[in-house]
């Protein structure tokens, strides 16, 4: 998949924490002008049900935001030409969208949103919540890494 996503210009990098093992995160130069990841995993959640998520996650002003924009729960993962679709259109679009209205394309396109200013979120979640933004910081410094890596 990373070799398919690089034909088009959106660069993968892997979680490296225990915990998110199998997580990866697509950008691109805009995605990351524009501080926007595109989170995307699949995990057996019991015999014969896999899940597989695309999120997109937003640092806009001072706020954390989650966008789930897709989720498929089936015996079978999505095929990978399937994903390497959703995320090069997710991208693709995202990348015509101008900074200051991105926060509400991302709602436009997604089945539910969370932020870290959500006043409604329960104080046990926003505890964990307010570690998004240090999740997206250390996902910008495995893509520097990265990078470096390369050159």
């Amino acid at each position: 998949m990373e070799k398919m996503l690089l034909w088009k210009g959106i660069g993968v990098v892997a979680d490296n924490t225990p915990e998110e093992e199998g997580t990866f995160y697509a950008y691109s130069e805009d995605l990351l002008k524009k501080n926007v990841l595109l989170k995307f995993y699949s995990c057996e959640l019991a015999e014969d049900e896999i899940e597989t998520v695309v999120h997109a996650l937003a640092l806009y002003k001072g706020v954390a935001y989650t966008f789930y924009l897709y989720h498929h729960l089936d015996g079978l993962p999505p095929f990978p030409i399937q994903l390497f679709r959703i995320i090069t259109d997710l991208v693709e679009y995202l990348t015509f969208c101008q900074a200051n209205t991105l926060i509400d394309d991302l709602n436009a396109l997604c089945s539910a949103n969370i932020s870290s200013d959500d006043k409604d979120m329960e104080p046990d979640y926003r505890l964990s919540y307010e570690n998004e933004e240090d999740e997206f910081v250390r996902i910008l410094g495995l893509i520097e890494q990265k990078r470096l890596n390369l050159s």
